[in-house]
């Protein structure tokens, strides 16, 4: 079966000011739902209020199975893809 996506322009993530590798996410429905893609392979539709739990067990997940301890300050290798500190520079134009 052939099927045309929507061209997507989705977004990195970061939980609790740590990137999450391999994830991005876009919001939907004026931002009832969100959609997350892994790896640009995979993609799932949530409701927006369960994004934080959902993103935080994929991050965990991946780093676990990337043989990190967890992802973010608790993360005890280095270096570690799962412990990126993110910083946002904002525009105020």
């Amino acid at each position: 079966m052939l099927e045309f996506l929507p061209p997507r322009i989705a977004r990195e993530v970061t939980l609790d000011g740590y990137a999450v590798p391999f994830i991005e996410a876009k919001e939907v429905d004026d931002g009832r739902n969100i959609n997350i893609f892994l790896d640009n392979r995979w993609g799932i539709t949530i409701p927006a209020e369960a994004g934080e739990q959902v993103i935080w067990l994929l991050a965990n997940a991946l780093a676990v199975g990337a043989g990190y301890s967890c992802h973010g300050e608790n993360s005890v290798w280095r270096p570690n893809p799962f412990r990126v500190k993110v910083a946002e520079i904002e525009s105020t134009v």
